[in-house]
């Protein structure tokens, strides 16, 4: 007995560690494909083909330039206040030769001129031959005339701070995120009248109807567009199809117009059963014109439409 119970025991020890042991292997693997998905879903999202035909930008540092704005020289003694030059000066033409100006010589020294011991005692200027006063004869006296006080250099040179600077914005790109509309590609799945023409069926019920039931038929299969959508402002995503193409409204809900559609290729004229592109609208169309009823009044047959209030 107590072998027996031993063995039970032991046996359903084992399952519980392999039962264990297989939900964690199962967790593994759940981690395992969560991780992988999370880390290559950015090089998925980057990899897909934008068609907005602008760059992704956010402005940054790089769109700034810095600009120097001091007009003050870099290291060099700047001067204050008012230094003289030569605008502040009068000059006056002074002679400095130390001779008259004459045409014949004046004085020629002799022996008269001289003493005993041969020293000139003449106070003559000897002047052999006529002098004329040339631009070296002169000399120049200036007067200051603009009657302001120089003042002192500043004793040190002009450093560049912050405060002589400033960023400027210089990106010549527009800023732009890529949203869902970017992934648009307009000219995916656009599709002809001949090309969705194409598709309608031979018609041959017996009832204008029941050829609406063979056109609405051949379109199963059909869908919007992933590629090829417009996005409204609360986000929401509307594909392109062949019916709103048809009716001139290729990216609206186009519910009522792929009725209208098989309504048109059955070949129910709008004199008998107006089109509409939306349902409200077209069901008060349909209450004027004497065709619309409601449902606890009317047993609907083939070729029927019906309006879900949903």
């Amino acid at each position: 007995m107590d072998a027996r119970h031993e063995a039970t025991v032991y046996t359903n020890r084992r399952r519980r560690r392999k039962r264990w042991r297989s939900a964690v292997l199962a967790l593994a693997a759940v981690v395992v494909f969560c991780t992988t998905y999370a880390l290559i879903l950015p090089a998925i999202t980057m990899a897909q083909q934008t068609y907005c035909g602008m760059e992704e930008h956010r402005h940054g540092d790089e769109c700034y330039e810095t600009v120097l704005l001091c007009d003050r020289e870099f290291d060099v003694v700047q001067p204050e206040g008012h230094i003289h030059t030569a605008t502040c000066y009068e000059y006056e033409p002074v002679l400095t030769c130390g001779l008259e100006e004459c045409e014949d010589t004046l004085h020629e020294h002799t022996d008269d001129c001289y003493d005993e011991a041969g020293n000139l005692v003449c106070t003559e200027p000897e002047v052999i031959e006529g002098h004329t006063h040339t631009e070296d004869c002169y000399g120049y006296e200036e007067t200051l005339i603009c009657g302001e006080e120089e003042q002192q250099e500043i004793s040190e040179p002009h450093r560049h701070t912050e405060a002589c600077y400033v960023r400027e914005f210089a990106c010549t790109k527009p800023e732009h995120t890529h949203s869902l509309i970017c992934y648009s590609d307009k000219s995916a799945d656009l599709e002809s009248a001949g090309v969705w023409e194409a598709t309608i069926p031979e018609l041959t019920g017996e009832t204008a109807g029941e050829n609406a039931a063979l056109v609405a038929k051949s379109q199963i299969g059909y869908t919007q567009s992933g590629r090829n959508y417009e996005v409204d402002d609360a986000g929401g995503k509307h594909g392109y199809t062949r019916y709103g193409a048809w009716y001139g409204h290729p990216y609206s809900e186009w519910c009522a117009m792929f009725a209208s559609f098989c309504l048109h290729y059955a070949g129910v004229a709008q004199a008998d059963v107006p089109y509409a592109a939306g349902c409200v609208y077209w069901t008060e169309r349909l209450e004027d014109a004497g065709l619309y009823k409601s449902a606890g009044d009317y047993t609907p047959k083939t070729g029927d439409l019906v309006f879900f209030d949903t």
